[in-house]
């Protein structure tokens, strides 16, 4: 992952995060192709109590990994809001949600 690309995750992060509807107490985002977890970890610990995210990547190597993320990111910041998944994007959409 190249820098640029690290700066576009950081500013579509800040965007789901302000485009949030206020009224609304708790949020929950579902990232279906979710790979590594550019955009699921650091929205889950922007959210924190507000919110929940739910990860979802079929690829095996990339549910593993962002496991592996997602449990360092909660050693450093506590964060319990991110559930990972390893299913097909449609099923995971008619399950999840």
């Amino acid at each position: 992952m190249s820098c640029l690309a690290g700066t576009e995750h950081l500013r579509i992060v800040e965007q789901i995060i302000h485009s949030r509807d206020s009224s609304v107490a708790h949020t929950v985002v579902y990232d279906v192709f979710a790979g590594i977890g550019p955009f699921a970890v650091p929205i889950s610990r922007r959210l924190r109590d507000s919110g929940r995210v739910l990860a979802n990547d079929l690829n095996p190597e990339a549910y593993k990994w962002l496991c592996i993320n997602a449990d360092l990111d909660r050693g450093k910041r506590h964060a319990q809001n991110l559930a990972c998944y390893c299913v097909d994007g449609r099923a995971f959409i008619r399950d999840a949600v």
